[in-house]
C-alpha cells in the first residue's frame, strides 16, 4: 500500500512540474513543429488551429442559455476536422496577434496594456498551455487579409466605415457593432438622432419607452422636467436645457456637451448606443450544466453582447455619428464568440475523456464522461454510482475466473483468492499501473471547470500569472478512488450493451487476472442479461405473498414422496419450477447435497462436472461451491436488471438497500419456500420457519418479520442459480429469475422508499435526530436464553429475551421501534 502511495505521489509530482496549465487535453498542449497545423471548422463558420490532429467530439455540443423559465439552445458542432494548413512564422504570428486583439476586446482590456495581458508567443509555439487559435474563414480557408485589416483597426492604424456616412435610414444598421477609435471600445447602437434640430423631447422619450420599461411620467420625474420641455428640439434639450436632476441622471448628456466642446459637432446626427457585454458577464450553460441549475426559473439571463435597456437607470451613451465608426463583426457574429468559451469548455473535456478512453481501450462516448463525473457535477448518473453496480459485475467475473480452475480446493480459499483481485488495493494499483497517465487526465479534470482560460491572455481572472492555482493539479491520486473508478468504468462499458462479453473484452485489454480465461458464449454472453420487466399496477402495501409468481402448491403425499425419492423430487424441480431440463443431472444433484467433501481431483470446474458425467459418478461434495457461483451471479443479474429501472433520482445508498432487500437471507428464504426449493422437507428448522414465516404481511415492512430463517433455504437456492449457471450458463438463469422476480423487480424499483429499514438502523437514526446517546445492553441468563435492552439516554426503550442472540437484539429494536413509534 506504500509502494502504491509513493508511486501516486512520483507521477503526480511529475506532472505539477511538467503540466503548465490545468486539465488540458495533449492535444491542445502538443507543440507546434515542423511548420504544420490543423484547421477544424466550426458550425458558426470559425475555424480552430491547433498544433496536432484532435478527436472528433463524441456528442453534440448543445449551449444553453435561460430565457426566464425557458432553456433555448444553439448545437455547435464540428463541420470538417483536422485539414492540414502550412504555417510559416509570419503568418502564424500574425494568427496570434489577431487573437490576442479579438480576445481583448472580449474582456474590454484596454490596448495600452497588451504586454501584460500577452502570453509569451515563443512558449505558445513550444506547448504547454491551450494552442488553439480562432480565425477567420473565406471559403473554409484563413482569411489572412481580414485579419491583417482587424489587427491594423484595432492598432489605430486604419479606420473602419464612419456610422455618419453610412445610410441611417437603414434599419439594420442596429445589426453591426460600433467603435471609437480613441479609446477602442465596442458598442452597439439601439436608435439615431438624424436630426436633433428638427425632432422634439417627446419623440425622444418614445424611442426610450419603446426600448426600456420607463413611461413618461417616470422619464419626467427622472429628468425633472415639465410638460413644456417635451416640444422642445432635441438639440435643445441635449446642448443648452439648464437640468436641476441628479447629476449621474444626466451624465450621458454632460459627455455629450462634452463631445460638443471640443469637436463642435452639434448639427451632426446623434447615436443612443451601449458598450457590449464583457465575456465574463455573459452565461451560457452546456448540457449537463443546465441541468444541475438549482433554479432554473430564475430572471433573464445575459446571453448577447447586446445589453438590454431595461434598467433602473438610463446609463445608454449619446455620441455623434462621426465619432463612431463600424466594427467588423456584426451582433450575431460577436454573439457566435461569445458561446465559444463554454463551448471549448465542453469540448476540452470531451477530449480529455476521449484520450482516457482510447488509452484503455474503450470507446469514448456519454456513458465513459459519466463514469468519470463526481457527483457534484452530476447528480443523476456519476461513478459513485456506477461503481456500486461495476462491483457485483466485476465480483461475479472473479468468482467465475477463480472457480474454473483446479477443484481440489476449499471454497473458503477459493473466496480469499477472489477477494485478492477484486479488493481495492489490488485493482486501483492494477489501473494506474497500466493506465496511469490516461487516468491523471481525468483525475484532474474531475471537477469540471466553469471558468474558460484564454490560450493567448493572462492576468484576466486576478493577479497572478497563468498557470494559477497550483493546487488544482497537486490532488493526490487515492488508491481507493482509482479502485472505484475502475468498477465505475466496469459498470459504464456493460451499460453500453448491457454485455458481459464487453466487460471482457476491457479487462482483457487492461490484463486484469479475471480475463485469463478465453470467453464462452455460455458465461460471456453477446447477448444482453438486462431483461424488460413490465411494471403491473401495484400498490405499496402489496404484501410478498402477492407479490410471489404463483406455482402449485405440493400436497402432503408429494412432499413425503419427494423425501424418500430425491430424483423424482428433483424431476419435479426441472419440470414445473425451473422449467429447464439439465444436460448434466450431476450438477443439479450437487446443488442439493448441504454436506460433503472434497474429492481429490485437480481438474477444471467445467472438466471435473464432464468427469462425473462420463463415468457416471454422482459428486461427494457439498454445495458450497454452487452457492458461492450462485451468490455471486444473482447479485450480479439483481444489479444489472434493477439499476434502469428505478423511476426515482436514486444514490448509493438505494443501490445497497436493493442489494439488501433482494438478496437476503431472509428474502431467499421466502423465494425457497414459496417455490418448493428445499433439501429436506422434514427438517424441523424449516418447518418452523414455515409455520411461522408470515407471507401474507405488508411486504414494505418485511425487515419487521424476525422469524429465525434457517439459512441452508438460501443457501440452497443460491446453489441452485448456481447448477443452472454451470450447466447451462446465463440463458437458463435469466429465464428463471426472471420468473421469480417478475414482480419484486418492478416493485422494490418503485417503492423502494417506502421500504422500512433495519430496525436497528431505524433506532440509531432516531437517537441521533434527537442528538441522544443510544445503548444497546446484552446479558445471558440463568435459563441460557439472552436479553437483550436498548436504551437511550439511559432510559429503556425495548427489552427481549430469546433463546437466540440475534432473534432477541432484533426483537428489542423492534419492540423499542414500537413504543417510539418509528
Amino acid at each position: 500500500m506504500s509502494d502504491l502511495k509513493s508511486e501516486c505521489q512520483e507521477i503526480n509530482n511529475w506532472f505539477i512540474k511538467n503540466t503548465f496549465q490545468y486539465e488540458i487535453p495533449h492535444c491542445f498542449t502538443a507543440s507546434y513543429k515542423n511548420d504544420k497545423a490543423y484547421l477544424s471548422i466550426l458550425s458558426t463558420n470559425i475555424g480552430l488551429v491547433t498544433s496536432r490532429p484532435i478527436l472528433q467530439n463524441y456528442r453534440p455540443i448543445k449551449i444553453y442559455h435561460i430565457d426566464g423559465p425557458q432553456q433555448e439552445y444553439t448545437e455547435i458542432f464540428l463541420k470538417n476536422v483536422n485539414q492540414e494548413i502550412l504555417f510559416d512564422y509570419i503568418s502564424i504570428s500574425r494568427v496570434f496577434d489577431y487573437n490576442v486583439r479579438l480576445q481583448m476586446s472580449w474582456y474590454m482590456l484596454s490596448p495600452k496594456n497588451i504586454k501584460a495581458h500577452t502570453i509569451n508567443f515563443h512558449n505558445f509555439l513550444n506547448g504547454g498551455y491551450r494552442n488553439y487559435l480562432i480565425v477567420p474563414l473565406i471559403n473554409d480557408q484563413i482569411d489572412y487579409e481580414f485579419m491583417q485589416e482587424f489587427i491594423k483597426q484595432r492598432e489605430g492604424l486604419v479606420n473602419g466605415e464612419c456610422l455618419k456616412d453610412m445610410n441611417l435610414e437603414d434599419q439594420a444598421i442596429s445589426d453591426y457593432l460600433y467603435y471609437i477609435p480613441k479609446t477602442q471600445q465596442v458598442n452597439c447602437i439601439y436608435a439615431i438622432i438624424s436630426q436633433p434640430w428638427k425632432q422634439t423631447v417627446d419623440e425622444y422619450f418614445n424611442l426610450i419607452i419603446q426600448n426600456s420599461k420607463f413611461t413618461l411620467e417616470q422619464l419626467k420625474e427622472y429628468y425633472c422636467i415639465d410638460e413644456s420641455i417635451l416640444n422642445k428640439t432635441i438639440g435643445y434639450f441635449f446642448y443648452e436645457h439648464q437640468f436641476k436632476a441628479k447629476t449621474e441622471n444626466i451624465n450621458p448628456i454632460l459627455q455629450l456637451r462634452s463631445y460638443q466642446n471640443q469637436y463642435n459637432q452639434r448639427d451632426s446626427a446623434l447615436a443612443i448606443f451601449k458598450q457590449v457585454t464583457t465575456i465574463q458577464r455573459v452565461q451560457y450553460y452546456t448540457e449537463d450544466q443546465v441541468n444541475s441549475l438549482e433554479n432554473k426559473t430564475q430572471n433573464l439571463k445575459i446571453h448577447s453582447c447586446k445589453p438590454k435597456l431595461e434598467l433602473n437607470t438610463l446609463s445608454t451613451h449619446i455620441m455623434p455619428t462621426s465619432n463612431l465608426y463600424r466594427y467588423p463583426f456584426t451582433v450575431n457574429q460577436y454573439d457566435n464568440f461569445l458561446m465559444l468559451p463554454t463551448f471549448l469548455l465542453e469540448l476540452e473535456q470531451q477530449f480529455i475523456i476521449s484520450e482516457f478512453a482510447n488509452s484503455i481501450g474503450i470507446e469514448p462516448n456519454l456513458r465513459v464522461q459519466r463514469a468519470i463525473s463526481r457527483a457534484s457535477y452530476n447528480r443523476d448518473i456519476n461513478y459513485e454510482l456506477l461503481e456500486t453496480l461495476g462491483d457485483s459485475i466485476l465480483k461475479f467475473l472473479a468468482t467465475l475466473s477463480v472457480s474454473l480452475g483446479p477443484q481440489n480446493t476449499n471454497e473458503n480459499i477459493l473466496s480469499d483468492q477472489r477477494s485478492q483481485i477484486v479488493n481495492n488495493n489490488f485493482i486501483g494499483k492494477h489501473l494506474f499501473k497500466y493506465q496511469y497517465f490516461g487516468l491523471f487526465y481525468y483525475v484532474r479534470s474531475l471537477g469540471h471547470q466553469t471558468k474558460w482560460f484564454s490560450p493567448v491572455l493572462q492576468n484576466i481572472h486576478s493577479n497572478h500569472i497563468q498557470p494559477e492555482p497550483i493546487k488544482q493539479v497537486s490532488a493526490t491520486m487515492l488508491v481507493t478512488f482509482l479502485a472505484d473508478i475502475f468498477e465505475s468504468l466496469i459498470a459504464s462499458v456493460f451499460l453500453d450493451k448491457d454485455s458481459l462479453y464487453d466487460v471482457y473484452k476491457f479487462l482483457l485489454h487492461l490484463r486484469h487476472p479475471v480475463s485469463y480465461y478465453p470467453p464462452t458464449e455460455k458465461y460471456y454472453p453477446h447477448k444482453p442479461i438486462v431483461q424488460q420487466y413490465q411494471f403491473p399496477i401495484m400498490h405499496n402495501y402489496m404484501s410478498f405473498k402477492d407479490l410471489i409468481n404463483p406455482v402449485r402448491q405440493l400436497s402432503e403425499v408429494e412432499k413425503q414422496q419427494f423425501q424418500k425419492n430425491q430424483i423424482e423430487y428433483l424431476n419435479y424441480l426441472q419440470r414445473e419450477v425451473i422449467e429447464y431440463q439439465f444436460q448434466n443431472r450431476y450438477i443439479l444433484y450437487e446443488s442439493f447435497r448441504v454436506q460433503g467433501s472434497n474429492m481429490d481431483l485437480d481438474l477444471p470446474l467445467e472438466l471435473y462436472y464432464k468427469f462425473l458425467l462420463n463415468s457416471n459418478t454422482p459428486s461427494t461434495r457439498g454445495h458450497q461451491m454452487l452457492e458461492l457461483i450462485g451468490d455471486a451471479v444473482l447479485e450480479c443479474y439483481i444489479m444489472c436488471n434493477c439499476f434502469n429501472q428505478i423511476i426515482f433520482k436514486f444514490t448509493p445508498t438505494n443501490l445497497y438497500k436493493i442489494k439488501m432487500v433482494l438478496l437476503s437471507n431472509s428474502f431467499l428464504s421466502k423465494i425457497a419456500i414459496c417455490y418448493n426449493i428445499m433439501h429436506n422437507f422434514q427438517d424441523p428448522a424449516i418447518l418452523q420457519f414455515i409455520e411461522t414465516v408470515k407471507l401474507d404481511e405488508k411486504f414494505t415492512y418485511y425487515n419487521g418479520n424476525f422469524v429465525r430463517v434457517p439459512k441452508v433455504l438460501s443457501d440452497t437456492f443460491e446453489a441452485l442459480v448456481g447448477a443452472i449457471f454451470m450447466d447451462g450458463g446465463w440463458q437458463p438463469v435469466c429465464k428463471f429469475l426472471k420468473k421469480v422476480y417478475l414482480k419484486f423487480i418492478p416493485f422494490v424499483c418503485t417503492y423502494l422508499n417506502d421500504i422500512d429499514d433495519h430496525v436497528i438502523d431505524r433506532v440509531h437514526q432516531y437517537s441521533a435526530s434527537k442528538q441522544g446517546h443510544m445503548d444497546i445492553k446484552s446479558f445471558k441468563q440463568e435459563n441460557g436464553q439472552f436479553c437483550y435492552e436498548i436504551r437511550i439516554d439511559g432510559q429503556i426503550v425495548g427489552r427481549f429475551t430469546h433463546e437466540h442472540e440475534r432473534v432477541a437484539k432484533e426483537k428489542a429494536c423492534e419492540s423499542a421501534c414500537k413504543k417510539l413509534k418509528i
